[in-house]
């Protein structure tokens, strides 16, 4: 999903064109091209140092408040959320390095795979964060 919202086309495209059509390889990088063109990815430094500001205090507001103040719904969203947020700062590092200049299809393919490895262990400890603490509160509200 993250693959056709950041990038306009999905993985499963860009594996069928690897593995059975290479031919449709060259139509995908324009496609790619074209899709970046129109959406506009390009971003100055200074938006993303802003971006990046904002974020940082947004996510330490939301820190300080679940887990200081023990609201439980806000520590469980914030436990769920915040463990992505590397993986989509690097589809949007990517998407912006492939606004800037499209390399050829083979190194577009390993770059989307390794975003979804990383999004792939990322969710694994998202689950296992998740997992944890629940048992942690379950624990704490209901001793043995």
């Amino acid at each position: 999903v993250f693959s056709q919202l950041y990038y306009g086309i999905s993985y499963n495209q860009l594996r069928l064109a690897r593995r059975q059509h290479p031919e449709r390889q060259e139509a995908l990088l324009q496609a790619l091209a074209l899709y970046f063109e129109r959406v506009g990815w390009r971003v100055a430094l200074k938006s993303e140092s802003l971006a990046a500001g904002i974020i940082a205090f947004l996510l330490s507001f939301w820190a300080v408040s679940a887990f200081y103040y023990a609201i439980e719904i806000l520590q469980a969203f914030f436990i769920l959320a915040v463990p992505m947020i590397p993986c989509l700062i690097l589809r949007w590092r990517l998407a912006n390095k492939l606004a800037q200049k499209m390399p050829d299809f083979e190194t577009v393919f390993l770059q989307v795979r390794k975003i979804r490895i990383w999004t792939l262990c990322w969710s694994f400890l998202t689950i296992l964060l998740s997992t944890i603490w629940g048992i942690r509160m379950i624990i704490r509200d209901y001793p043995i």
